[in-house]
């Protein structure tokens, strides 16, 4: 969902391709678990 906040937890590496097409920076991360 898009109103929703998400904090990265990590930075992985290399994402799992190479060009966007919305123009924006491609890094994989791996999210912090949703508070509740």
């Amino acid at each position: 969902e898009f109103d929703q906040e998400y904090r990265i937890h990590d930075v992985l590496g290399d994402p799992p391709h190479d060009h966007c097409h919305l123009d924006r920076n491609l890094t994989l991360v791996e999210f912090e678990p949703a508070d509740e």
